[in-house]
């Protein structure tokens, strides 16, 4: 289980104080990181009369499940500005489904808010590595690709490069639960090491309080998102609709005991992408096919 961390990542912090929050413990699946088509790396906030909104009105709108116009979110847990985003994070009753749902609307008084392709949104988990999933929160642990992209030193990084960093500084590079070592041209192969049994990241229980109620926390926002691929009844179907879904997970990893470690599950947007929506829109989480095939096989 991760331990509390004092040196949390600036944009970690950022996010946690904008959701009202102060960081605390710390820990954190696009496959390769894009060049930024818009040229920005900072979420902005514009108001009605900015000049600048005709520059992104071609970006991607997030659009997506509403509740009727008029009406409010029903049986809402928690309401809060992400003021350095521009954005209201809305969890209550989903749209599409029953249980909770999370929503994303424009804050008061600002007429577009552009979300650059992996901006941090929440949280999803602080947790431990097992050798099989535990409920219905937890998530697979194995990289295979050195362009996974992880989260390293606050910043979206391939996972070869985070290889070649430690490496550089270290005389090697260890990535717990795999086996590394470079081919004869130079480049990173990583393996699953199963002798480990480190096969799932284990979300910790949730913190309750004094009357057994759940409490809200920015690490774990992110365990109220609906996949809206989902429901599919083909791996291709399923991957027909993930752009419905704007959110993916990413590994956020650290240095512990000489070894590259996942320490927490962020939450990210998966592309540019501009909200101008007041009325809250249900935003979808990408949990993989896989994940559906095995909640499948457990309801056998």
């Amino acid at each position: 289980t991760a331990t509390e961390d004092p040196e949390l990542d600036r944009e970690v912090q950022a996010a946690m104080r904008s959701f009202g929050m102060d960081p605390a413990s710390s820990t954190g699946v696009k496959d390769e990181v894009e060049e930024d088509e818009y040229f920005f790396d900072e979420p902005m906030e514009l108001e009605e009369n900015d000049e600048r909104i005709g520059e992104y009105e071609h970006m991607p709108l997030l659009d997506g499940p509403q509740h009727p116009e008029g009406t409010d979110i029903s049986n809402k847990i928690i309401e809060a500005d992400l003021e350095d985003l521009g954005v209201t994070l809305h969890v209550g009753d989903s749209v599409v489904g029953e249980g909770v749902g999370m929503y994303l609307s424009t804050i008061p008084g600002v007429r577009m808010s552009v979300l650059p392709s992996y901006t941090i949104l929440c949280g999803y988990a602080i947790g431990t590595l097992m050798d099989k999933p535990k409920g219905d929160k937890a998530v697979g642990y194995s990289f295979n690709e050195p362009l996974n992209t992880v989260l390293w030193n606050g910043k979206p990084t391939q996972l070869g490069d985070v290889l070649d960093s430690v490496e550089l500084s270290s005389g090697h590079a260890e990535l717990l639960g795999h086996s590394t070592e470079r081919s004869p041209e130079g480049e990173w192969i990583i393996t699953a090491d199963r002798s480990n049994k480190m096969w799932a990241f284990v979300p910790d229980d949730p913190e309750m309080d004094e009357d057994g109620e759940r409490i809200v926390s920015w690490q774990t926002l992110g365990q109220y998102c609906n996949d809206l691929a989902f429901p599919a009844k083909t791996k291709a179907e399923y991957v027909d609709r993930l752009s419905s879904n704007k959110l993916n997970l990413m590994y956020n990893l650290k240095m512990l005991d000489g070894k590259i470690t996942p320490v927490q599950i962020v939450c990210i947007i998966t592309e540019d992408l501009r909200v101008e929506n007041s009325q809250p829109v249900e935003i979808g989480c990408s949990y993989g096919w896989g994940y559906w095939q095995a909640k499948a096989l457990e309801n056998m």
